[in-house]
């Protein structure tokens, strides 16, 4: 019997990829429609939170990642009520806001859910195709092919 193998470089390219589309939503925030603009960065955060996750922890069940990567998303996102003197100085270094944020908006509590959602769905998705979808023993079931 055989196992399907995890392929850590297919969800790094993705974790690349969702990190780019989300600096990109960034940078690019005039030029995005509205909704795009104002929420993707925070969906796309989440996302890279699971993704990052599972590079970690490739064998880890999808709904224990779920729940890890929306508890640090809400974790980031209720720290940004404390504005310590030295936590504010960190948030000045460059790229430390894109990870801590600044202000605490509600709203991003919605986006974290959506974007731990999305990577559930591509997660699933990715497995279904390596055997090791919903019902999947993650073995290979075609042992009928060697009995003799």
């Amino acid at each position: 019997m055989t196992r399907p193998r995890y392929q850590a470089g297919g969800t790094l390219a993705l974790l690349v990829v969702t990190v780019a589309l989300g600096l990109g939503s960034r940078i690019y925030r005039g030029a995005l429609p509205f909704v795009i603009a104002e929420y993707a960065g925070d969906t796309l955060w989440a996302t890279a939170v699971f993704l990052g996750l599972r590079l970690v922890r490739p064998s880890a069940p999808r709904l224990a990642l779920a729940a890890v990567a929306l508890a640090i998303s809400f974790c980031v996102e209720f720290s940004q009520l404390a504005h310590p003197p030295w936590l504010d100085a960190l948030r000045q270094r460059p790229g430390v806001a894109l990870i801590l944020g600044y202000d605490f908006v509600p709203a991003d509590l919605v986006c974290y859910t959506a974007g731990v959602a999305l990577a559930c769905a591509i997660d699933a998705v990715r497995r279904a195709g390596d055997g090791r979808g919903p019902g999947s023993t993650g073995r290979c079931d075609n042992r009928w092919r060697f009995r003799q």
